[in-house]
């Protein structure tokens, strides 16, 4: 009884199986759980394992063999195929143990996580998507930064030549770069009218 009042609220299914006997007993949340018909309380391993998922099934099978067999317990997740065509995701926690009678027992519980999954999934989603967004806006203000500089470099250099190719006015940044000072700049130079340094 403090077993029931422990799996119906927590939506947990449970089964019980004597390895010795061919069908396993099944609690009435495990009928609703894998969509059985009302009623039901036995089943066989085979019957579970033709209900999981296609895509899960050679991966699942084989490890809770091997874990009713000779290993103590397992945790494992998987999906199911209802019979009304219904997909669902299963966590499933199974031990092994000797009982009294020294026969081998494996009894197990069974949680429907579709829903916590599917928010995972859609969270993880989310995140991917905010992640690119935020690649994508560096990537832009990268490259506008570095079209900035550019404009920046070019307009630093910017010098004032007449018709005649005489050079009157230059930026600092252009005296700079050929290593010109104000006091240099400041009598004629050859070929060239006075240069006077912008501000």
């Amino acid at each position: 009884m403090l077993l029931r009042l422990v799996q119906r609220p927590g939506g947990i299914a449970s089964s019980s199986h004597v390895l010795s006997e061919p069908l396993a007993q099944i609690s009435e949340e495990f009928v609703e759980l894998y969509g059985l018909l009302p009623g039901q309380s036995e089943s066989s391993p085979e019957a579970w394992g033709c209900m999981v998922h296609a895509d899960d099934v050679d991966r699942v099978v084989p490890e809770v063999a091997a874990a009713s067999k000779g290993q103590t317990s397992l945790s494992i997740e998987f999906r199911i195929c209802c019979p009304d065509g219904e997909t669902r995701r299963i966590a499933m926690s199974l031990q092994r143990f000797i009982g009294p009678d020294g026969c081998a027992h494996v009894i197990s519980a069974h949680q429907d996580i579709s829903v916590i999954t599917a928010t995972g999934e859609a969270l993880e989603m989310r995140r991917q998507e905010l992640d690119q967004k935020a690649v994508k806006r560096t990537g832009d203000r990268d490259e506008a930064e570095a079209r900035f500089r550019g404009i920046s470099m070019r307009v630093q250099f910017i010098s004032l030549l007449s018709p005649d190719g005489t050079t009157l006015e230059m930026s600092r940044t252009a005296l700079d770069a050929v290593l010109l000072s104000r006091e240099s700049i400041s009598e004629p130079m050859r070929g060239t009218r006075r240069l006077t340094a912008a501000r």
